[in-house]
């Protein structure tokens, strides 16, 4: 779990596994400014708000404190970066058979909040990542004004990309009120970017149902 907001907790209670005497679920258990994995779980399960308890799951759900900073479960090893958002939120990279895969939501790369890292330590997480998926909330214009909000514009994730030397470029946590077509553009924009500079970078809007294959 990357952060606590509001938009990235309340899909837990419909994850469908979740229904599955079959299904085990390790989570890592982090405090978030008091309040432990669980505790988040919980509150999103219950009345009433939720009519179904955390404790009424069928699912083996674990949450393992040990599970902090750089840990593997099973052949994935997984590394973490405080990203440049609010208190506790966390970027992962997975790798697995010199594969890697980086999730970086949330994370205003133009703007040092109170646990951001330096530019050089974001690039140096993705560097060469097999994939990279970015929070690319805002267009250039639209950053302008919003400095300090917590997310980045596309040309800053862009850059981000360029340095780092990623594979593949997936642009996540996409403005609301993004139309299809001003998405598509960005996407155009990205595409354009890299091949300016000659480089075969893949540049593409994410969907809730894509499955990529590294």
């Amino acid at each position: 779990m990357t952060h606590t907001h509001w938009d990235h907790v309340l899909g837990i209670p419909f994850f469908l596994p979740l229904l599955s005497h079959d299904c085990r679920l390790i989570a890592q258990d982090r405090t978030f400014d008091g309040l432990d994995t669980r505790g988040v779980f919980g509150q999103v399960m219950k009345s009433p708000f939720f009519p179904v308890r955390l404790e009424d799951y069928p699912a083996q759900i674990q949450f393992d404190s040990s599970l902090t900073g750089s840990f593997s479960i099973g052949s994935i090893h997984i590394d973490t970066i405080p990203t440049s958002h609010s208190k506790d939120s966390l970027g992962y990279k997975f790798t697995e058979n010199e594969r890697s895969f980086v999730f970086i939501t949330d994370n205003e790369l133009g703007f040092a909040h109170a646990q951001s890292r330096h530019i050089e330590d974001y690039i140096a997480f993705c560097d060469s990542a097999s994939l990279l998926f970015h929070d690319a909330e805002y267009t250039d214009e639209e950053y302008n004004g919003k400095q300090g909000w917590g997310h980045s514009s596309l040309s800053q994730v862009l850059d981000l990309a360029v340095s780092a030397g990623v594979g593949q470029l997936g642009l996540i946590h996409i403005n609301q009120n993004r139309t299809d077509d001003e998405m598509d553009q960005m996407v155009k924009q990205g595409q354009q970017f890299f091949e300016a500079k000659q480089l075969s970078t893949a540049c593409f809007g994410v969907s809730c149902d894509f499955e990529i294959i590294l």
